[in-house]
């Protein structure tokens, strides 16, 4: 909770770049068989497709020092063009699709533009979600923690933001459309997130013990 609480007074609610791990998580927590740490292997298609661009990455730097023997103008120029194409290629071949220009986390077909303090929470809800996996007798006491860090997260995002608690707390000069825009996108992903949460995290607990912990994250959500 410390943690959670530390990031978010820090947070200055500017959007970043979402990197892959983090699209992984949510891919893993979407899906039934969902792997620990929320990192899913390759399947052998991306293997054959990162492989068949990593032969089309080397002929193309190749071509790429060909050039720049015979040209000695705007060599590094050219190079690192080719670099950052090829780059580029081989992420979005991974990928499966080409990246928007701002970069999004994609839940259900829905891309969330991002802050720091969220990629950081959706870090540890995966991490819990490992712990309940692994221990099961922890189950209970892990469902616990995520409902706590989910309210804790609710009602400091709307202090800093709608409050404007962030002027005083990190700095900002004042609060923008685009600070709440942004808190928005981010509430949004949680309460979007929450039913995967559920189905996974409820699978180790024991009935007796369900209705509560459900009705507790049922008023969490409502509150999002």
């Amino acid at each position: 909770m410390a943690k959670i609480k530390a990031v978010l007074d820090q947070e200055t609610w500017i959007a970043v770049d979402v990197p892959e791990e983090f699209q992984a998580i949510v891919l893993s927590l979407s899906s039934t068989d969902f792997p620990v740490n929320g990192m899913e292997m390759p399947s052998n298609d991306n293997n054959s497709k990162l492989s068949e661009d990593g032969v089309s990455t080397s002929q193309e730097s190749a071509h790429s020092t060909e050039n720049n023997v015979e040209n000695s103008n705007g060599t590094s120029t050219t190079s690192n063009e080719n670099k950052v194409e090829s780059t580029s290629q081989t992420e979005n071949s991974v990928a499966g699709h080409v990246r928007p220009v701002a970069q999004t986390i994609v839940l259900g077909g829905v891309g969330y533009h991002m802050v720091n303090c969220g990629l950081i929470l959706l870090k540890m809800l995966s991490e819990y979600v490992d712990i309940s996996k692994c221990l099961p007798s922890l189950s209970f006491e892990v469902v616990q923690r995520v409902v706590e860090i989910l309210k804790h997260f609710n009602t400091r995002t709307c202090q800093l933001v709608l409050g404007a608690g962030a002027m005083q707390v990190s700095g900002l000069k004042s609060i923008t459309s685009k600070h709440l825009a942004l808190a928005s996108q981010i509430i949004s992903f949680v309460h979007s997130l929450i039913p995967d949460i559920r189905r996974v995290l409820f699978l180790k607990i024991p009935e007796a013990r369900k209705h509560l912990l459900m009705s507790e994250l049922d008023r969490v959500t409502q509150g999002l």
